[in-house]
């Protein structure tokens, strides 16, 4: 993940540990694919998926809000 000690990251490897689905979003898949990875390696109940998203374009947060 980005900073290990993060708020974002240990906010992720909490709530994935505890059994929750938590929504990854990122500019690059490859480095998506390499978090979810990581996660799926911890131990924990969790689920997890990344969703490419360039939050500096609207219409690329639009995209994905309208997915969920």
């Amino acid at each position: 993940m980005a900073k290990k000690d993060a708020v974002g990251c240990v906010a992720v490897n909490m709530l994935y540990k505890m059994g929750a689905h938590v929504v990854i979003i990122g500019r690059k898949q490859e480095r998506g694919n390499e978090i979810l990875k990581e996660l799926k390696n911890k131990h924990g109940n969790g689920s997890a998926s990344f969703q490419v998203c360039d939050l500096s374009a609207m219409d690329s947060v639009k995209d994905v809000l309208i997915g969920f």
